[in-house]
């Protein structure tokens, strides 16, 4: 089962004459799990295309609000400058950041941008918030869904609204390979470590990872997908790393970098655990919707791991 969109080609040429004279090359990009993604060279210059359900609300007009009120040049968020719907669907067209996402690269060519990566982190930390509110993920108009950062993590002890991505979820244990006392197990832990995490608040992508990381030469050119950004514990997306790439050691190179920078950062090891749980048991339940028992087994195997 895909969720990503699926149209014609020549649909798609029909969608780009809204906003091109020339489309000269549209090529597929197999990125993401929920959008259909195209490079396209139009006009003279290149551009990304995305098209999204537009059950996923308002994802490409959190990602422009994230880009104008936090992009810098040392968080480099590309443009978004068409945003509209077409034949039942959402879709974003962006600038094309210089590059190639991390994901398609060789896992060992990757050590090279680490130092970037962190710093694109750093640059995160450092995002003005003071004009927003509250914890968890926020809205195209900054608005936090939660009161507190612990808050944020309770939705995965409840039935998600019946019109949303996942629904009346729990009905899962029933239909598909997803294990109600392996989720069980994990969340349990979670919710133990949660009193470790702190009420911060700092930009948070959400889903800090190698396809939503554009680079070349070492550097970070564009930081891409925001629908998952929330506002909290800036460890999170330390997690996300260190839960889907083991073999780069994300956590090593993080402790080493707060360590040089003289910071000390209070429960470290409960905290990326903690989250580390939280991302791979909304992995769980994503991959058991759709049916990749496959990535559901290796996210599995992964969190068993770190107990």
């Amino acid at each position: 089962m895909s969720i990503r969109p699926q149209l014609e080609e020549t649909a798609l040429h029909r969608l780009l004459k809204r906003h091109f004279v020339m489309v000269t090359r549209l090529q597929p990009l197999s990125l993401g799990q929920t959008a259909q993604v195209y490079r396209l060279d139009a006009d003279g210059r290149g551009y990304i295309l995305r098209i999204s359900t537009a059950s996923i609300v308002d994802r490409f007009r959190k990602e422009r609000f994230v880009g104008e009120r936090f992009g810098a040049a040392m968080l480099p968020v590309p443009a978004i400058i068409h945003i509209g719907e077409y034949e039942g669907f959402e879709y974003a067209i962006s600038i094309e950041a210089a590059g190639h996402a991390l994901e398609i690269i060789p896992r060992e060519a990757v050590h090279p941008f680490i130092p970037a990566i962190m710093a694109i982190s750093d640059a995160m930390c450092r995002a003005d918030v003071a004009h927003t509110q509250g914890y968890g993920w926020f809205d195209p108009e900054g608005n936090g869904s939660s009161d507190h950062w612990a808050d944020h993590f309770l939705h995965l002890t409840h039935e998600d609204p019946p019109d949303s991505f996942y629904g009346s979820w729990h009905s899962l244990f029933q239909t598909t390979f997803l294990e109600e006392d392996v989720f069980q197990r994990f969340l349990a832990v979670m919710m133990a470590l949660l009193e470790y995490c702190p009420d911060e608040r700092y930009l948070v992508h959400g889903n800090f990872s190698l396809p939503n990381l554009i680079g070349q030469q070492g550097h970070i050119t564009g930081v891409v997908d925001w629908a998952d950004a929330r506002f909290g514990d800036f460890l999170y997306d330390v997690a996300s790393l260190a839960l889907w790439y083991p073999m780069l050691s994300f956590p090593e190179h993080f402790r080493a970098h707060y360590q040089h920078l003289g910071l000390t950062v209070s429960h470290f090891e409960q905290r990326l655990l903690c989250y580390q749980l939280y991302i791979g048991l909304d992995a769980l339940r994503f991959f058991a919707k759709i049916g990749d028992e496959k990535m559901y087994r290796w996210v599995k195997a992964r969190m068993d791991s770190l107990l």
